[in-house]
Formats: C-alpha cells, structure tokens, sequence
C-alpha cells in the first residue's frame, strides 16, 4: 500500500531472568575477575587489566576471548606486539569496546560506580585491617631468614618517607619491621620446592628470593593494574597507601591515650561511655 510508512525497529536484548543478576554483586565480579587471573592476561595494559574488564561485564572464555556475563557479546583481545604506536592505537580502540560492544539493552551498556572495596579487594572492613596486617606480618617472619641477602628495599612512596612511623607500628605490635613493611606492601612468602617466593593474592605475580646476586628487592613490583599501588578511581588510592594511613592513625590514637591529659579528659569519658553501651548490648 502506497501510503505505508516502515517503522523500523531497534534491536534491543532481553537476557533470560537467570542472567538478570546485579551488577553490584561483589560475588560475581570476584569470578569474572578471577576468570582473568591468567599468565596472558595479568600482563595486559591498564586499560584492559582483569579489573577493566571485571568492572564493565566481561569474562575471559579462553585464550583471546572474553564475553559479556549479561549479554552474551564477544569480543577478541589482540594486540600487535612489534609496533608501539599499533600496540596504543589498537588498546584504545579495545577499551572503547570494552563498553561499546555490548547489546542495547544490556545491564553493562553505562558506566556504574562501584563501591571502594569492589577495586581494592583487599581490606574492605577497617576493623580487621590491623588483625591482619599484623599476622600476616608474623606469617612473613618465618620465612625472615629469606631476607638475608637483602640490603635494600624499594618500597612505595609513603612508606618510604615515613620509615619511624613503620619502625614504631611493628614495635607496638610485636613483630620485625622487614615482615612488616613486606606485609604492608601486599605480599605473602610462599614455598616452591626448596625456595621461596613473594606472591600477591590479587594480581597473582611472583617475585622469587632465591637470586641472591641482587641485593636489592623492590616491593612496589606488582603488576602495573594492581590495586595494591594503583587507584583505579578518582575515590580510591592504592592499598599501600591505606595501610600507610590506618598506621600513622593507629600511632597517633596510641601516643594520645599513653599522654597524661588523656587519662582525664572528656573524649576519655565519652570513649568509656560507648564500651559500656557496647558491653551491655553484648550481654542482652
């Protein structure tokens, strides 16, 4: 018919109810993430880390694959790796895609803010920060006589210009100051055969302790996308720089309250105050 107009049609996605999950559930983005916890993977640009590609839907299928956990789009990841211009340009175009590839439709099709604790992964209750930094810390210092052949620590910025207040913290806390800077840089010591190893449970990299013609061991050699010395946001900072903070905190409550003025002040009442509200509710 001559007067027909042709409506078109936008080709939207309507995922199966099973596939509806939240975006914010911190238990499915810890599989994708983890998805990406391969050799291949771990060494990938920042723009498209194992938490870029976490925090936008995608999970790696296998070898250059990864596919939307909502929508089902895939997408393939390959980067030149001769030329270093190629190598940019190609990464930009693949982190565009990492939003522009889903369907309409899709959960992951916009930007979302996640909470701090989804990036850093690490230390997301601040009352457990100091329990266990401190036994990690005394985990690392079995392993002490690893540490031998070390004359010097690179370690990152803060931690660096703050040594007194690392030195102090391990002193108040019963434990050798080596375990502990170790410990607030984001490692574990762990066995491989007849030696030892620095690992990170987050970005999965290994620093072996047995080459001892080097006598210098850098801390700060995580994968470059790792929140342990990288701020994947405008509200975040690096775990290392949150452990520094809670320390120099921890110092400074301590010195208060061994002061004289303390013992008799006001904050010192409301503080008794609050522990026996908390005591009387914990007996109810």
């Amino acid at each position: 018919m001559s007067g027909d107009v042709e409506v078109a049609t936008i080709n939207t996605y309507e995922p199966p109810k099973a596939l509806a999950t939240s975006p914010m559930d911190y238990s499915k983005f810890q599989q994708r993430f983890k998805s990406f916890l391969v050799k291949d993977w771990t060494k990938m640009p920042l723009e498209l880390s194992p938490i870029a590609c976490a925090m936008k839907g995608w999970t790696l299928l296998s070898g250059e694959s990864i596919r939307c956990d909502f929508c089902n789009r895939t997408i393939n990841i390959v980067l030149p790796k001769k030329n270093y211009e190629l190598y940019k340009s190609h990464t930009k175009v693949l982190e565009d895609k990492l939003m522009s590839e889903h369907r309409i439709g899709c959960v992951w099709k916009c930007e979302l803010n996640f909470p701090d604790y989804f990036i850093t992964m690490e230390f997301e209750e601040e009352g457990k920060l100091e329990e266990k930094l401190l036994c990690n810390s005394r985990d690392i210092s079995q392993h002490l006589d690893a540490f031998n052949y070390v004359q010097t620590f690179l370690k990152v910025e803060c931690l660096t210009e703050n040594r007194a207040d690392l030195q102090a913290y391990a002193e108040a806390g019963d434990v050798d100051v080596i375990p502990l800077t170790v410990a607030a840089h984001g490692w574990k010591v762990r066995s491989l055969m007849q030696n030892r190893l620095l690992h990170c449970e987050i970005c999965c990299r290994k620093v072996p302790l047995w080459n001892k013609a080097h006598n210098v061991l850098d801390l700060r050699k995580h994968f470059a996308w790792c929140p342990w010395i990288y701020a994947h946001s405008s509200s975040t900072t690096p775990v290392v720089n949150r452990i520094y903070t809670f320390i120099s905190q921890q110092l400074r409550i301590k010195r208060k309250r061994k002061s004289k003025d303390y013992e008799t002040s006001s904050q010192r009442k409301e503080e008794l105050k609050e522990i026996v509200k908390y005591m009387r509710r914990s007996l109810t």
